[in-house]
């Protein structure tokens, strides 16, 4: 009986899934295909289910994984943009924050959270182009890419973007403190590239166990 017999992660090919073949453009579920078929092995799901498994069979074998070990199967790309965000404009983030009148030492706590990926109900990321309508996008995969994400305030101005007819923000704007310019920073490619470059040489590093000559 298929059911009864013991399985190893090689038995799974989950490019036989219609939903696999779309889930694995995007770099995170990529990178965990090895667990999701030690996952499957682990317990004992029959290789001949793969084709008939969707989005929300793959996510809930990859969670279960997840809570068995006691690990994150990837970073979500919230805490990566924040990470980003702070590492590129968080000079000029503080600067529109004191114009603000936040308080410095709301502002310096803040940014500290920031670089570790965290942040508090006061800011939120918003898609320039909703993740429901993301096959609009050239390369769906890129949703949730920093360059489609826009901080700032939660309450009002991330509800006002909501509203029908709202507020149109320009593609090239990373943060809205308010609709004035003044309170708005641009995005600048060439110092996000510098910093994805740093953090691919660091990964580098890391994965090595050792630093470059």
């Amino acid at each position: 009986d298929e059911v009864l017999q013991g399985y190893s992660a090689s038995d799974y090919k989950l490019e036989r899934s219609s939903a696999w073949k779309f889930m694995r453009k995007f770099p995170n579920y990529a990178a965990n295909k090895q667990r999701i078929c030690m996952q499957l092995a682990a317990r004992n799901i029959p290789p001949s289910v793969v084709p008939h498994m969707n989005f929300f069979d793959f996510s809930d074998i990859l969670y279960s994984w997840k809570r068995e070990h006691q690990i994150k199967p990837f970073e979500s790309a919230r805490s990566r943009n924040i990470k980003m965000f702070e590492a590129c404009y968080g000079d000029e983030f503080e600067k529109i924050m004191k114009l603000l009148r936040y308080k410095p030492e709301y502002i310096a706590a803040l940014r500290d959270k920031m670089q570790q990926g965290t942040c508090d109900n006061m800011l939120s990321f918003h898609h320039k182009t909703n993740v429901s309508r993301f096959r609009e996008l050239e390369n769906p995969e890129t949703v949730n890419d920093f360059s489609n994400m826009l901080l700032l305030p939660t309450y009002p101005h991330h509800r006002v973007l909501h509203f029908e007819n709202g507020y149109d923000v320009k593609a090239d704007i990373v943060f809205m403190g308010g609709f004035d310019p003044l309170f708005q920073i641009k995005r600048d490619p060439e110092r996000e590239r510098e910093y994805l470059l740093s953090q691919q040489k660091a990964t580098r590093v890391k994965k090595n166990g050792k630093g470059s000559r």
